[in-house]
C-alpha cells in the first residue's frame, strides 16, 4: 500500500499512483525518462492512414501523461505553417549584402537570360556569374538567394496542403505498413506493484510534471472519494502485448526541417519580419506552441491487461464503477469497442477488485510517445 506520508502532500493519492506507473512503465518498455510520455486515454488507432497521423501531427503537452480528451491538442501542421508562411529574405537584404554596384549589374544580367531560371536555379546562377565579375560578393549572395529560394519553395509545398483541393497532412509511413511491422515484432511483457514502486519523477523531460490525470475510468476525476481509495490501495499490473514497436515519427513533404531549422536558430529579421506574428518567442519558447513535438510513438497490438487493487468498494460502489466500466479503466484507459475490446471487473468477496483488459490483434493502440523538445527536434546538441 502506498505510504502517502512519504510523498509531497501537495499531490493527491491518484497522482502518487500514476508517477508509480509512469516509472513501471518505461521500465517495463525500456523507454527514457528523458522522452517517455504516456497517453491516455488509448483508444484501438483508427484503421487509416489519417488515424495514424493524427497522433503524428499533435504537439503534446509538457507532461508525462497526455491526456488527449482534456488537452486542447495543437497541431504540428497549423504551428509550422503559421511561422513558414511569415519568413522572408528581404531584397533590400541581398542588395545590401551584395554591394549596390553588384546589385545592380546583376538585375541587368538575370533580366536578359532566355529563359529565365527559375527560383531554385538563381542561387547557382548568380554563384558562377558572381565567381567572374563581383568575387566578394559571391558567397554571401548565394548564402542569400538560397535562402530565399529556400523559402518560397516550402512556402510552395505549404499551399498544396491547403485550400479546397488540400491534401491530408502526412507523414512518413502508413497504417498498413505499422500493421506489417508489428506482425514481424516482438512480444512485451512487464509487470508493476505499487507497493514497491517509486514515485519520484523528478528526473524526468518535464522535471515531475504530471498534469490531467483520470482517476479510476475514463472521465472521473483523480480527486474523487472512489480513485483516492483505489490509489491507496496496493495495485499491481500484468501488462502483455503480443506486439511492440517504436513508430518514427517523419512529417511528409509538407515539411522543411532545414528552413524551420533557420527560423529556430535565428530569432531576427531576416528571416522573421519585423512584427511577427506569431514571433520567435510565441513558437520557440519554453512556452511556445511548438516547443516540443513527438519523435516517435510506442505502440502496441493485442493487449491483455490485468489490474488488481485490496480496495473494498461497498455495493453501490462497485455499481458506480461497473457502470464506467466501458469508458475504458486505469491505466490504459481503454474504452469497450464491440469485438475489439473488452473490459471486465470482479470483485472479490470480501474485498479486492480485478479488473481485465483485451485487446484483439490487428488493432494497434499508440499507449505512449517519445518527446523532444525543439532543440533536439532539429538536431541541435545541448550543452
Amino acid at each position: 500500500m502506498l505510504d502517502i506520508d512519504a510523498f509531497s502532500q501537495s499531490l493527491d493519492p491518484m497522482t502518487i499512483l500514476q508517477n508509480c506507473w509512469y516509472n513501471g512503465f518505461i521500465a517495463g518498455l525500456q523507454a527514457s525518462p528523458t522522452t517517455a510520455q504516456i497517453i491516455q486515454p488509448a483508444p484501438p488507432m483508427r484503421q487509416t492512414n489519417a488515424g495514424l497521423w493524427t497522433y503524428e501531427n499533435t504537439i503534446p503537452p509538457a507532461s508525462l501523461t497526455f491526456n488527449t480528451d482534456l488537452y486542447r491538442s495543437k497541431q504540428f501542421f497549423d504551428n509550422y505553417a503559421s511561422v513558414i508562411r511569415q519568413l522572408q529574405f528581404p531584397q533590400d537584404s541581398f542588395k545590401q549584402d551584395i554591394g549596390v554596384d553588384a546589385y545592380q549589374q546583376w538585375t541587368r544580367y538575370v533580366s536578359q537570360l532566355q529563359p529565365s531560371p527559375t527560383p531554385d536555379q538563381i542561387p547557382a546562377v548568380f554563384h558562377d556569374w558572381a565567381i567572374q565579375l563581383a568575387p566578394a560578393a559571391a558567397q554571401v549572395g548565394t548564402a542569400d538567394l538560397t535562402q530565399r529560394a529556400l523559402i518560397e519553395d516550402a512556402q510552395h509545398s505549404l499551399a498544396l496542403y491547403e485550400g479546397s483541393n488540400a491534401r491530408p497532412v502526412d507523414f512518413d509511413g502508413s497504417f498498413t505498413q505499422l500493421l506489417q511491422i508489428l506482425q514481424q515484432s516482438s512480444s512485451v511483457q512487464f509487470s508493476f506493484d505499487s507497493s514497491t514502486s517509486n514515485s519520484d519523477v523528478s528526473d524526468t523531460w518535464t522535471g515531475g510534471v504530471d498534469t490531467g490525470i483520470y482517476g479510476l475510468w475514463t472521465g472521473c476525476g483523480s480527486t474523487s472519494p472512489l480513485s483516492q481509495q483505489f490509489a491507496r490501495s496496493k495495485v499491481t499490473v500484468t501488462v502483455h502485448a503480443k506486439a511492440y514497436t517504436i513508430w518514427r515519427s517523419i512529417p511528409g513533404t509538407w515539411y522543411n526541417s532545414s528552413l524551420l531549422n533557420n527560423a529556430y536558430s535565428n530569432i531576427f529579421t531576416p528571416p522573421w519580419p519585423a512584427n511577427a506574428h506569431p514571433n520567435w518567442n510565441d513558437v520557440f519558447a519554453p512556452t511556445g506552441s511548438m516547443h516540443q513535438l513527438i519523435a516517435s510513438l510506442l505502440v502496441m497490438d493485442g493487449m491483455h491487461i490485468i489490474v488488481t487493487s485490496n480496495a473494498t468498494y461497498a455495493g453501490i460502489d462497485q455499481q458506480t464503477i461497473l457502470s464506467n466500466t466501458s469508458s475504458g479503466l486505469w491505466p490504459f484507459f481503454i474504452p469497450n469497442s464491440s469485438s475489439i475490446v473488452t473490459n471486465t471487473i470482479t470483485f472479490g468477496s470480501t474485498s479486492g477488485m480485478q479488473i481485465e483488459t483485451v485487446t484483439q490483434p490487428g488493432t494497434p493502440i499508440a499507449v505512449g510517445a517519445n518527446v523532444l523538445d525543439i532543440a533536439h527536434y532539429l538536431g541541435h546538441e545541448i550543452a
